[in-house]
Order: C-alpha cells, then sequence, then structure tokens
C-alpha cells in the first residue's frame, strides 16, 4: 500500500514505535492531515490504521560519537539485488530491554 506523505499540503504523521512503547499526545497528532498507527485506540479524524513506520538503517555504521555512513547510493546500485533463498526473513533489534517487557530472550530451536 503506497501511503501519503501530504493531504492538502499538510504532512501526515507515521508513528514510529507501537503503543506499548510510545504514545503520541492527541493535540499533537492534530496538527497532521492524517496519521499512520498500529493503535487502533488512537483518536483522529483520518486515521490509517496499519503497521507504523519503523526507521531502517542500511549503509550506516554505529561508531562512538554517532552513525556514520558506510556506504554510498553507488555503492548500493552496484552491489545488485540480493538474492532470498529462504521462505521468511526476520529482522530483529539489538534492543535488550524495553520498559515494558524487561529483558528479551532469543529464540532457540529456529532453523537456519
Amino acid at each position: 500500500m503506497m501511503l501519503p506523505t501530504h493531504i492538502d499540503s499538510h504532512p501526515v504523521f507515521i508513528a514510529g514505535e507501537p503503543p506499548s512503547i510510545k504514545l503520541y499526545h492527541t493535540v499533537y497528532l492534530e496538527q497532521f492531515a492524517a496519521i499512520v498507527t498500529c493503535h487502533s485506540d488512537t483518536p483522529h479524524r483520518r486515521k490509517i490504521h496499519t503497521q507504523q513506520g519503523y526507521p531502517w538503517h542500511i549503509g550506516v555504521a554505529r561508531r562512538p560519537g554517532g552513525p556514520v555512513a558506510s556506504q554510498d547510493y553507488d555503492g548500493f546500485i552496484a552491489a545488485g539485488m540480493p538474492i532470498k533463498c529462504k521462505l521468511i526473513s526476520v529482522i530483529v533489534s539489538d534492543s535488550t530491554v524495553t520498559a515494558l517487557n524487561g529483558p528479551e530472550t532469543p529464540a532457540s530451536g529456529w532453523p537456519e
């Protein structure tokens, strides 16, 4: 699904975290023409109820002092499209604790 970035020249808000981690105040959300969120209880006149947006970083290395570009656009083009050889892909975080869920436990017994 293609989501709009602006409606009637007003920006669309895309929640960056699920409601278990971050809640956005109603007054703050009122400034946006529409909002994209997975939280069905968020009040808004133009709510798009779907998966919220997560910031993804590719070509960025984490270094002391902040992130550093490790690959430029030409490098991505030269690398070509990766071949997907599995039925499912899982993207995980290196976060070990959030305020609500406590320490994560690694999944065991999953085939490579």
